[in-house]
């Protein structure tokens, strides 16, 4: 049972993590505005006359891209920095003392 041991502490989260609604509204309010940016240049109406809808993608598939990227490379520098935190939140006795 994780959470038997997690509550015994004191200062740790238990509370599984959910999606709420304001994660839901950034969520839909994202995609409506990319629909609307990747539609106002398909129809070709300024500020994005001379692009295309490829463009459009391009570029939003480069700045996804590099969110991700930079996630990864934020989430090395913090295992690197701090060795110590773990993602199991007190349940570290489920993978064992030296990960195996």
């Amino acid at each position: 049972m994780i959470g038997t041991s997690a509550s015994a502490r004191t200062g740790i989260e238990t509370a599984p993590r959910e999606w709420r609604l304001p994660h839901v509204v950034w969520l839909a309010l994202a995609a409506v505005v990319l629909f609307g940016v990747v539609f106002w240049a398909a129809l070709g109406k300024s500020p994005m006359g001379g692009t295309t809808v490829a463009g459009v993608l391009d570029l939003a598939f480069a700045v996804i891209v590099n969110l991700g990227l930079g996630a990864l490379v934020c989430g090395a520098a913090i295992e690197w920095r701090h060795p110590d935190w773990s993602r199991l939140r007190g349940a570290d006795h489920v993978v064992g003392e030296h990960g195996t």
